[in-house]
């Protein structure tokens, strides 16, 4: 019996999007656990400055420029035994692989991403510093003891540069096809920072205690996984001296994809995080925490949901490599099917449950009122959608999605900024939902199916097919 036991936990342990999922639930458990603690002890200026903290964080991802995407289907790619990364995949018809990994490359791979993630860190600290004080000083004004939150805000460039240093090492483990390896990683430090955080805030410490414990934690993270990576590397041959030295030609390998990726960047944080520095800027800490409360739940829902797409990324990008067309088509409907199922149910308890929780909890602060929260949730479910279909057309290693990205997220801060005024946060959100709705939401799954050669009759018949196989 206990042999049995020993199995079951082993295979879900070692299941991808298994642990995938729960390595998320646990993140966000952040929200289901902490958050409620948060809510209780927090008023609304420092649960403010709390909830801010993503938005800043995701200021200093913008330095990764789309890095660790490439490097997840580069590795990708020489696991799958490429020589070189493609520069586009248009038919998948025409790739072909040779058999067996490219550890050489893959050794490239690791010593080239140290030199370019030690620029990432710098370019990271240079961005908080400028750029990041000026979204933070006014929630950071609004704080009863501002030396202790510029002392916090100090630490969160800290934390950004070793959360910088985890997305490294996951993509790396991803393209690696250990994605239940590093979810395994996620999970058991996930599971110290959800207590660590937790007492911090009951025992008084603020936001300062959060950023300290999230900060230990994310240093230890990347410990590790930096160890599994090189020792992987070297149990196939690779000696240790290989996987620190710079190698030009892999950078020009990689930057081609890349520095679109950064515009991409640049362009998705203001169309995600635009809306929230808008409204972090008004005098109402209430009002900001309300609505970053609000923002905070339906992004996590959405980053949540999401999950299948992260597990099943390393296979999807092999069979594009390799252009097994069925194959692509297999995991891209796999990956649509549960993502949706996860969104919508989510969604639905959610959005009737979640207010009469704050009120049984007896917390400060409350969502923004239920007609914005439908709205975000539409949104974000069209905004899953698309994503989705962009995340698997990238995996051709061809990125159109710079022009619309930009002029998507000027669109939405500018239009956000005029109306504002007028009309409140009615047309902060309503900017985003239609700005993304002219061309954003659509013209990435037109993309990926076409890619696909999967009509889009086909497309819906099979997302609603109640198996996980297709009707092709």
């Amino acid at each position: 019996m206990k042999s049995d036991k020993k199995n079951v936990v082993k295979t879900l342990s070692n299941n991808a999007m298994f642990m995938t999922a729960f390595e998320m639930i646990v993140r966000y458990g952040l929200a289901i656990i902490v958050l409620p603690i948060a809510l209780v002890k927090f008023e609304s200026a420092e649960l403010a400055y709390y909830l801010f903290i993503s938005t800043l964080v995701a200021l200093a991802f913008l330095a990764d420029s789309g890095f660790s995407q490439t490097i997840i289907r580069a590795a990708s790619y020489f696991r799958a035994g490429a020589k070189k990364i493609p520069n586009r995949i248009t038919s998948l018809d025409s790739q072909s692989s040779e058999a067996g990994v490219n550890w050489h490359a893959l050794g490239r791979l690791v010593a080239t991403s140290s030199r370019i993630y030690n620029a990432v860190s710098i370019a990271a600290t240079i961005l908080l510093l400028t750029l990041g004080i000026f979204a933070a000083t006014n929630v950071i004004s609004q704080q009863s003891n501002k030396i202790t939150a510029w002392i916090t805000y100090f630490l969160i460039v800290f934390l950004s540069i070793f959360l910088l240093q985890v997305s490294r090492w996951t993509a790396l483990m991803q393209g690696l096809n250990q994605v239940a390896t590093a979810k395994r990683i996620e999970f058991i430090s996930g599971i110290a920072r959800l207590f660590g955080i937790a007492t911090a805030i009951f025992v008084g410490s603020g936001v300062l205690g959060v950023v300290s414990v999230m900060l230990i934690a994310a240093m230890v993270t990347t410990y590790i996984m930096r160890s599994f990576v090189l020792q992987t590397m070297q149990d196939n041959g690779l000696e240790k001296k290989d996987l620190y030295v710079y190698d030009k030609e892999m950078f020009m390998e990689l930057w081609p994809s890349t520095w679109r990726m950064a515009g991409i960047c640049w362009g998705g944080y203001l169309i995600y995080y635009g809306t929230s520095l808008i409204i972090s800027q008004i005098p109402d800490a209430k009002l900001i925490a309300s609505y970053l409360l609000t923002f905070q739940v339906v992004t996590l829902l959405y980053r949540f949901s999401t999950s299948p797409a992260m597990a099943f990324q390393p296979q999807l990008a092999a069979a594009m490599s390799s252009g097994d067309l069925k194959k692509v088509q297999y995991f891209s409907l796999k990956i649509i099917k549960l993502a949706f199922l996860l969104y919508i149910s989510g969604g639905i308890i959610t959005y009737f449950f979640a207010e009469d929780m704050l009120f049984l909890i007896k917390s400060k602060t409350h969502l923004i009122s239920s007609d914005i929260f439908l709205l975000m949730l539409v949104m974000y479910f069209f905004e899953l959608q698309h994503s989705i279909h962009a995340g698997i057309y990238l995996n051709s290693n061809h990125v159109p999605f710079l022009i619309p990205s930009i002029i998507s997220g000027f669109s939405i801060m500018i239009f956000g900024f005029l109306f504002m005024k007028s009309y409140g946060i009615y047309a902060v959100v309503w900017s985003q939902l239609l700005v993304q709705a002219c061309f954003n939401n659509w013209y990435p799954v037109v993309l990926s199916l076409r890619l696909q050669k999967m009509p889009f009759k086909i497309y819906v018949k099979n997302i609603f097919h109640f198996r996980f196989g297709t009707n092709l």
